[in-house]
């Protein structure tokens, strides 16, 4: 023990003596620590007022309790199969109305729809649509929540109103998209259904 202690005392002294030559040491060279410190909260100080803020606006959606007529027939025309209905929905790929807004939301159709409509090809400095819709993509963070089933539209941008036009922008191009082609698109599904319907009731 009266070994461990005198083993102690000779560390606390070696490093109070470090600890002493350092400070003597900063004190004779106060000149050049004093000049470190000052560069470096200049180089932070401009750095920070050289980047541009940026915004994120949010806006909400719903997705409807059936996305289209021909989801709502989707489970009669099931029933109708027989043994098939058990797995009508996993043959089908079936999704909720919520995942197919979603997708909807982050395909090329409304992508492309916001590029030109807010001329985000000059305004993103790039070349091509397809760039534009890069630089959109990954701008854009699009979730939906299960439980709930509301969509949430988050737009990052360097102007808050700009951002704010964007995300209102996303969702009259869903509305866009869905009203153009919910016609085709339920005669498409429902020719479609009535094939796998027929090719399942004979396996």
């Amino acid at each position: 023990n009266d070994a461990e202690s005198v083993r102690d005392e000779e560390m606390g002294e070696a490093l109070s003596l470090r600890i002493t030559h350092l400070l003597q040491l900063c004190w004779v060279r106060r000149k050049t620590v004093i000049r470190i410190l000052a560069a470096g909260i200049l180089l932070s100080f401009l750095y920070a007022i050289s980047r541009q803020n940026m915004y994120t606006s949010t806006t909400t959606l719903m997705a409807p309790e059936n996305s289209s007529s021909s989801s709502s027939n989707l489970m009669s025309l099931l029933s109708s199969a027989g043994p098939a209905a058990s797995m009508g929905s996993a043959a089908l790929g079936m999704r909720t109305p919520g995942a197919v807004f979603t997708g909807m939301l982050g395909s090329r159709s409304v992508q492309e729809g916001l590029v030109k409509r807010f001329d985000l090809v000059h305004y993103y400095k790039t070349k091509f649509i397809e760039d534009a819709c890069k630089r959109l993509a990954a701008e854009t963070a699009i979730h939906e929540d299960p439980k709930s089933g509301i969509i949430t539209i988050s737009i990052t941008a360097k102007d808050r109103v700009f951002a704010s036009q964007i995300a209102q922008g996303y969702v009259e191009e869903l509305d866009h998209v869905v009203t153009h082609n919910s016609t085709s698109a339920a005669r498409r599904e429902r020719i479609f259904l009535e094939a796998r319907i027929k090719e399942m009731k004979q396996d």
